[in-house]
């Protein structure tokens, strides 16, 4: 509803998108309402039951956060329809991270790890800027997430032998991959569009190049490439940023190998000062630009 009432505001239907935000704060309002009466509390931590009347999922692991449990509870976060820093949302994820959920930055599940249904924990992961546990999570998909002859997508994979459960070749595990890396390269956070937040560190050693072609975005394709000097002193990038509906501000993330700060950029070849730590903020960010970085 609350994407309804957005896309009938940019169709000019002000009326009707008016209409359908107000009925979709008072839902979400009786949700959150409905989530804080159902909480309960084990061992000093507070948990989000899921369902509610019965705890069925959480009693079905003797309250562990894995299962069937951390498959849905991951679902649950998966939908952003709790924020990232929310306290409701910090439950689900403590549930995870602190009782049993997860192997390897993988949900657990079965005397396996189940990849494919972590996305949702490692977008919030990402959301948090929590990006040791994003790629934890990757180069996890990629060690088991994956049938060791064909390569095609698996479901749950047994921790001690490899060996898949028979569901290849399973679509969803694949998509689920290729989300998680598309997220990592660049993705949406509201208004603005953000570029790099995870790529992993050794992706910009010295001579590599990272190069994303007509990426599908909310304000239009996007294209990038990032290419780190030889010398391991300077990073380059030429970004053909979207057009279509152009994002209030690029963050562009440049993760030094070595986690060195910027000490200096130049766009265009002029000084730029809009930058901290490791991140760029690019604005106006509309025609080709070619940005280089100095550490």
């Amino acid at each position: 509803m609350e994407h309804a009432a957005t896309v009938l505001r940019e169709a000019g239907l002000t009326a009707e998108a008016d209409r359908i935000a107000a009925e979709a704060a008072a839902y979400r309002k009786d949700i959150l309402a409905s989530m804080d009466a159902a909480v309960i509390e084990r061992d000093g931590m507070k948990l989000l039951p899921i369902e509610p009347d019965t705890q069925r999922l959480l009693k079905s692991t003797n309250y562990r956060g894995g299962s069937y449990y951390g498959l849905v509870a991951s679902m649950l976060l998966e939908n952003e329809f709790l924020p990232a820093d929310d306290v409701r949302a910090g439950w689900l994820v403590g549930a995870l991270e602190r009782r049993g959920g997860l192997i390897l930055g993988m949900c657990e599940f079965d005397e396996g790890v189940d990849h494919a249904y972590t996305y949702g924990y490692w977008l919030n992961c990402l959301r948090r800027d929590e990006i040791p546990r994003v790629l934890l999570g990757f180069y996890g998909t990629l060690a088991y997430g994956m049938g060791r002859d064909t390569y095609c997508g698996v479901e749950v994979t047994q921790l001690t032998t490899g060996e898949p459960t028979p569901t290849t070749p399973h679509l969803y595990s694949g998509t689920q991959q290729l989300r998680l890396l598309r997220m990592m390269l660049l993705h949406e956070q509201g208004r603005d569009l953000v570029i790099g937040k995870a790529i992993p560190r050794g992706w910009l050693a010295a001579g590599k190049r990272i190069d994303v072609r007509n990426a599908p975005t909310h304000f239009g394709p996007v294209s990038f490439t990032i290419e780190a000097a030889a010398d391991g002193q300077r990073i380059d990038c030429s970004l053909r940023p979207p057009t279509d509906r152009p994002p209030q501000s690029i963050r562009l993330h440049m993760r030094h190998p070595s986690k060195k700060p910027i000490r200096q950029v130049e766009i265009d070849g002029k000084p730029w000062s809009e930058f901290r730590d490791d991140t760029l903020t690019l604005r106006p960010a509309r025609e080709p630009m070619t940005i280089r970085v100095l550490y």
